[in-house]
């Protein structure tokens, strides 16, 4: 039975973020690019990196529904969500480790990459429906915002703490303290749900019937997918240029340690993210969630097309703050919309679809982004391409959320109606 949970609870709940993400953007704007960039020749670096990630995130994605799926029907050990968590964060350590040895091909390097989706989605596909599955509706907002700002500062941690070793030639301790922070994390979330998690019967559930399942969503909650629609707009927008951050101030802004810059930059843009997240989460408690899912795409939106109009570092840190800003705000609220709406008992299966916007868009960016800068090599023009379209995905985004507005409110008002003619 869900209760009114405490700071405490909710800070150790999403403990498990910080670890997932101090991982991924460093390990994506940073490791991956030099990896890459060390094996095959630099007109092609872009479109190597679009490839591995694409694919690479395709398979996580895919792995992340799996996840959700099988925690919701067929708990493991001692519990539903937790076994996975651990499970999936082992595979992605030992993954990094394998990353410590000498890496030289560009299929080792996506096997490994790989290898590190399936173990974090493994996890994540079970950790995102902690939200709906032990938060109240009046405390989810507080939740997610909590949810995004942990993230945001993993973020912030891991490209500060993994830029600043790769500037001083330390590659394998940054390799080292990711695979610390992410075991450590997982294990502090799945010690606070151990004796809080949702109970539900084993019952014989295979991958043919998982499969199925997650091509079967419920009938009555269509106006769900229009909000993940809406949400992959926005994550397009955003998620795939922290795979070529690297290149842009390298070959754009003529910086010849970028790893530094790329770290300071990061940090900047993502602490104004994770204050945005804290912020605006508790608000859209308070005032309603649908503002704040408009505002988030205009500002993000506005923003990511004055970029091609910067020429150094300063400048691109001040944008990209607001940038920063309207990501921070529109992760919180639109996780926290997603959980309101997800159907009872298939918590995991509904936060995973919500997952394929922000993970999904990531593998579909990289790869459009990558195919564009490898055919202008890395130019100015190139990247003004990549910004402008990532400022048209926002546009999108927005008209998407407006629709799904008027859709709930249409729906709810209709149930509210249905409701007075019963009494």
């Amino acid at each position: 039975m869900q209760k009114t949970r405490s700071l405490k609870f909710l800070l150790s709940l999403n403990s498990i973020h910080f670890g997932t993400n101090y991982l991924w953007l460093a390990y994506e704007s940073l490791i991956l690019p030099m990896q890459i960039q060390a094996i095959e020749p630099k007109s092609l670096s872009e479109l190597y990196l679009g490839l591995v990630a694409f694919f690479g995130v395709t398979i996580g994605v895919i792995i992340s529904l799996l996840s959700g799926v099988f925690s919701d029907n067929y708990p493991l050990f001692w519990g539903k969500r937790g076994p996975y968590i651990i499970i999936g964060s082992v595979v992605a350590v030992v993954s990094l480790y394998f990353g410590l040895l000498s890496i030289g091909t560009i299929y080792l390097i996506f096997i490994l990459f790989a290898t590190m989706q399936i173990g974090t989605n493994i996890s994540s596909g079970s950790y995102q429906p902690l939200l709906p599955d032990l938060i109240t509706h009046d405390q989810r907002g507080t939740s997610a915002g909590i949810n995004g700002f942990i993230t945001l500062l993993g973020n912030a941690a891991g490209i500060a703490v993994t830029g600043y070793l790769n500037s001083v030639g330390e590659y394998s301790y940054s390799l080292i303290i990711m695979m610390v922070v992410l075991m450590a994390t997982a294990m502090f979330t799945t010690i606070t749900i151990r004796s809080q998690e949702t109970p539900v019967q084993k019952k014989p559930f295979g991958f043919m019937k998982a499969g199925r399942e997650i091509f079967t969503p419920l009938r009555g909650y269509e106006t769900f997918f229009i909000l993940v629609a809406g949400s992959l707009m926005f994550f397009l927008g955003i998620t795939g240029l922290s795979f070529f951050e690297y290149y842009y101030f390298e070959n754009v802004l003529s910086i010849i340690n970028p790893s530094s810059d790329v770290a300071i930059a990061g940090v900047v843009v993502l602490l104004f993210s994770a204050l945005g997240s804290l912020i605006f989460g508790p608000l859209a408690d308070r005032y309603g969630r649908n503002r704040f899912l408009v505002l988030a795409p205009i500002l993000s939106g506005i923003s990511t097309a004055l970029i091609p109009l910067l020429n150094n570092l300063i400048s691109f840190i001040i944008v990209g703050s607001f940038i920063g800003l309207g990501f921070g705000i529109f992760f919180s609220v639109s996780k926290a919309m997603a959980s309101d709406l997800s159907p009872k008992n298939n918590e995991g299966k509904y936060m995973a679809y919500y997952n394929i916007s922000v993970s999904e868009s990531s593998a579909i960016a990289s790869l459009l982004y990558g195919v564009i800068l490898a055919s202008f090599v890395s130019s100015r023009f190139g990247f003004t391409i990549v910004f402008e379209m990532s400022a048209i995905f926002y546009f999108f985004s927005l008209i998407l959320i407006i629709f799904f507005i008027h859709r709930l409110k249409r729906e709810r008002n209709i149930k509210n109606r249905e409701a007075e003619q019963k009494i």
